[in-house]
């Protein structure tokens, strides 16, 4: 079980996967799947063991019991009788043709149960990462926010004193003045970016909307990882992928259809043991008490000859949907060549993106501050330095952007190849 988290403590991503892991509804479904699966398997393997019966009764009978005389028979009492029986029936297939493709078409549903059930561990894991870092990202854009607004007030209250002054002009007051309120406008869009960010993760993590999120900042700045070649993601993702593997599954599935239906034209067999054992008492009449026992062990045989062209439309069935799958294989593997390349390259256009943005952020701020400067002292221009706000908030927003981008892409392609190529701390689900 997850750790019981407070309020007021940071909750790590791995803390966020396992809780996730834990409770998503679309987990337990796919879990409860494979274990579906897995009686299915076990009702199609026990289809070839021995199948023992036992069955039996007991009660009253009223029965009229007769002598014989001659060729003719009279009642010689009239009378209740106490019967009971038995049977005991030991079954064998010896040969069904549909058996053994029916047990291969239970063992490939149980392992497309168990690759739908990586699937939506993969979906989750990135559905969850997406809304981490949301959280993450919309809490520093608030934070952004209400420093370019702060950075903004300050100047406004500085080129006031300026116009009071005679430095600064009416038109530098209403500029800024105009900032100011463009920056109020984003606070309140960064104030519900955020709480509709918080609300996205509870959601996924299956808790209610209101309860507190604290996430650990450190998260978003986490290390560059070593990016893995494309051809390599490639080779990984048709060894892996769930949606992959599930298409050929299916398409054996679909050949062992045609198998059953083929296994329509032949005859089965089986060899069928049976006891039996019936007494009837007669409480008055003892010499008309009766026991019956029989034994038996007999090869039985059964040959369907025509079933009003059942077993054809069945065989035409099957083959339609095996060329049907046959005909999107080469669909399906573009599809997912085009989403593995993808995902790889968002990912690689998203640590470019972060090398950038650090250093516009580095460039910006010093800006900023030469700017801030010059126009204390008079050399630098109110429009001057508005735009050296704008370009730090804009840099500042592209390198939290590109971080929270880098981390998704990660997830990204993860889910795309069908394996940990980039792994997050998560534990598997059970």
């Amino acid at each position: 079980m997850f750790p019981i988290l407070s309020f007021a403590e940071e909750l790590s991503l791995k803390n966020a996967l396992d809780i996730a892991m834990e409770k998503s509804p679309a987990i337990v479904s796919a879990r409860e799947g494979v274990t579906a699966a897995d009686g299915k398997l076990g009702q199609a393997f026990g289809a070839m063991l021995p199948n023992l019966s036992l069955s039996g009764q007991a009660g009253s009978s009223h029965i009229k019991p007769y002598e014989m005389f001659g060729a003719f028979s009279i009642n010689s009492s009239d009378e209740t009788a106490a019967v009971s029986d038995y049977s005991i029936t030991l079954t064998q297939p010896l040969f069904n043709g549909a058996l053994m493709p029916g047990l291969q078409l239970a063992e490939a549903s149980y392992d497309i149960a168990k690759e739908t059930y990586k699937k939506a561990k993969y979906d989750l894991v990135y559905n969850v990462v997406n809304t981490y870092y949301g959280v993450l990202k919309a809490s520093k854009m608030n934070e952004l926010s209400k420093d370019t607004l702060d950075m903004s007030r300050s100047h406004l209250k500085q080129v006031r004193a300026m116009l009071d002054a005679g430095t600064a002009t009416r038109a530098d007051v209403l500029r800024v003045e105009v900032q100011v309120a463009n920056n109020e406008v984003g606070q309140m869009k960064a104030d519900n970016g955020l709480v509709l960010a918080k609300d996205a993760f509870n959601n996924i993590l299956g808790r209610d909307l209101e309860t507190d999120v604290s996430l650990s900042e450190k998260e978003i700045a986490a290390e560059i990882v070593t990016l893995k070649p494309n051809k390599e993601c490639l080779s990984m993702a048709f060894d892996n992928k769930p949606e992959w593997k599930i298409f050929r599954m299916n398409k054996q599935i679909n050949a062992k259809m045609k198998d059953i239906a083929w296994s329509g034209y032949l005859p089965s067999f089986a060899i069928v043991g049976s006891s039996t054992g019936r007494r009837t008492d007669y409480p008055e009449q003892d010499q008309y008490d009766e026991d019956i026992y029989t034994d038996s062990i007999l090869a039985t045989g059964q040959w369907t000859l025509f079933d009003g062209l059942a077993r054809e439309g069945r065989m035409k069935e099957a083959a339609a949907n095996l060329k049907a799958l046959e005909a999107n294989e080469e669909s399906i593997r573009n599809g997912i060549v085009l989403e593995v390349k993808d995902a790889c390259l968002n990912l690689e256009s998203s640590v470019k993106m972060i090398k950038t943005a650090r250093k516009a952020v580095d460039l910006a701020k010093e800006n900023y501050r030469i700017s801030r400067e010059r126009y204390k002292t008079g050399a630098g221009s109110n429009l001057e330095m508005i735009d050296a706000q704008t370009a730090y908030s804009e840099a500042s927003t592209n390198l939290y952007q590109a971080q929270f981008d880098y981390q998704v892409a990660k997830a990204k392609v993860n889910q795309a190849v069908g394996t940990d190529v980039y792994p997050f701390a998560a534990k598997e689900a059970k």
